[in-house]
Parts: C-alpha cells; structure tokens; sequence
C-alpha cells in the first residue's frame, strides 16, 4: 500500500509541491503516483492554495496574524515559489526563514511577524500578556484551560477525575494492575491498568485500558497518597510510602515540595535547588552576606515570578499535594 494513502489530498499536493526537504526522491515519486490515483489537477496548485494550507497548518489562533504576514510579502514581490522554512517540532512551530533565496526586504518582513507570531496566543489569537509554555504560546486565559487539563481531581477513597480530550472519573474498583517506574532524571510515573496482567497479554491494545500520569501531573503525589494498597505490591507500598514522606518543606516557596531523595534536591515547585541554600559557595555569602541573605533574595524572585509565570502560580495555588 501507498505510504501517503491515508493522507489528505489537500496536505499530500502541499508536502509534494512545497515541502522539498524532508522526503527522499521515492516519497516523492509515491506522493505523485498517490496524488494521480484521485486525479488531482497538478495544475490546479497555486499562490491562494499554498497561503490556506500554510495557514491551515499553523496554529488556528494565528490566523489573522498570518495572513496579514503574506498580503505584505506579496506586496513586497514574493510568490509561492519562494516557500516558506518553517516546521512543527513537538507541537512547537520553529520558522528559519525561507527555503530559497530572497530579498532583503522579504526576510525582514518575515523576521518582523515571527516575533509578532510567537507573541500571540496560539489559540486564541490574543496578544495579551502570552506566555511560551513547552510546545504552545499561551495567553493567560487559554493559558489556565491548557493547565487544567493535566490537574488530576476529586481524589478520594473511591477514586479520580482526570482530563484526556474530556474529563473522565475512574473508581479504584476499575483498577486492576499498577504499574509504577522512575526514569534516570529523577521522574515518577505511573500506569493505571484496568486489565490484569493475564488479560494484558490476552487481549488486544486498547489505550482506554491503560492511565498514565507522571511528576508533570498537578496532584500526582496526592493521587498516590491515596492509592489503595490492596492495588499495589508490598514493594511499591514500600517505595511509594518512601517518596511521599520523602518530600520537605522548600524555604523559597514554603511548600513541602523538596524531594530529599535526590542527589540535586529540587523543589517541584519553585525550582530552586536547595542545596545552594543549605551549603552556599563562597561567591554567594560574599554577595548576599550571609545564608539568610540568599533566601531572602530568592524569596523576592519567587514572590515576583508568581505574577509573571502563570504555570508557576497554578502550581503553587491548586497542588494539593504540597499543602
């Protein structure tokens, strides 16, 4: 079967005519053969269908901006033929500039609205107060929907909610098997199959079986506090019980969010390594006096990054699970 059968026809005659840099000549030769079998008109592409699909292609809420970007190009002599060198990276949209060569005006234009681009909402096309979190430019509204999505709620001794395209409540009665691993950076996760492991192995994959969370989850370390332990083995009882008690209270942001069992002790809020603190170098008593000048100090940053970093304030205000 055709590797781009499955493909949009309006997104397949875009990468055969406009994205020349990421297949070799046999994708190609397959998009066209692909493209030929639904009798697209390979003559029928022009200026109008590359800018929709271009546009098409961003993220929605810079629409108005983007199109504004290719009436000054055009203005300015650009054509099609002059593509844009532009790519989505882990959901993050990176421009480099064009894939030829082009005048000087034209790169400034473009220069000019990618700054524009990545200081406006990605959803909702606002250029209030945006915010670039992870992949995505956020502003603060859409920035709090986006955050809500990885809060685990309503945690109690009958079970959860959480969010996964809409919001789901699972009781603990449902869950069969545990799953819980840590990674080499320090990071907890942990998968919620609703299967035994025998049905695991006899049944066919379906990820509504399996829910997964990490230390990315607001409330992670509430929800396995609250963990059953008729769920879980007598060494993950023991591991889990070790983490959770594990956590001391951070002096920057006054949670208890310090993981003591890491060898570069972090608070899973603020992000202040507290050994800096507890064992300040010469530089630092030299700058700020004494051990207490340095906490003072980073109190004053952390008190002013909680209006200015919006993840930082949700975490801190909704996290059960350092109060």
């Amino acid at each position: 079967m055709n590797p781009f059968h499955n493909t949009k026809t309006d997104y397949l005659a875009y990468l055969f005519f406009m994205d020349k840099v990421h297949y070799n000549e046999d994708a190609y030769f397959q998009m066209k053969m692909e493209l030929s079998r639904r009798n697209f008109n390979f003559d029928n592409f022009n200026q109008n269908s590359y800018i929709r699909l271009v546009v098409k292609d961003l993220f929605s809420g810079w629409e108005k901006q983007a199109r504004k970007m290719f009436a000054e190009l055009i203005a300015s002599g650009w054509t099609f033929q002059q593509p844009l060198d532009y790519k989505e990276s882990w959901g993050r949209m990176t421009f480099r500039g064009f894939h030829t060569e082009v005048s000087p005006k034209l790169e400034q234009i473009l220069k000019r609205y990618i700054k524009i681009l990545e200081s406006t909402c990605g959803n909702c096309g606002s250029r209030r107060k945006v915010e670039g979190y992870g992949d995505f430019y956020f502003c603060k509204k859409c920035y709090l929907k986006y955050l809500k999505k990885y809060r685990i709620s309503n945690i109690d001794k009958n079970g959860f909610s959480y969010f996964k395209e809409k919001r789901y409540h699972v009781f603990w009665s449902e869950i069969n098997h545990v799953e819980w691993k840590t990674d080499g950076y320090e990071s907890f996760h942990i998968t919620l199959n609703r299967l035994s492991p025998e049905e695991q192995i006899s049944r066919e994959y379906d990820a509504r079986d399996y829910i997964s969370f990490s230390t990315g989850s607001f409330n992670f370390f509430k929800l396995l506090r609250k963990l059953p332990t008729g769920l879980l083995t007598k060494s993950q009882v023991e591991e889990i019980h070790q983490l959770c008690n594990s956590l001391k209270k951070c002096p920057i942001c006054s949670r208890k969010s310090v993981l003591s069992t890491m060898v570069d002790k972090k608070c899973l809020v603020c992000n202040t390594f507290t050994e800096k603190l507890e064992n300040p170098t010469e530089k630092f008593l030299k700058r700020f006096g004494t051990q207490q000048g340095i906490i003072d100090h980073d109190k004053k940053n952390f008190r002013r990054a909680l209006e200015d970093h919006t993840v930082l304030k949700y975490c801190y205000k909704t996290d059960m699970s350092f109060k």
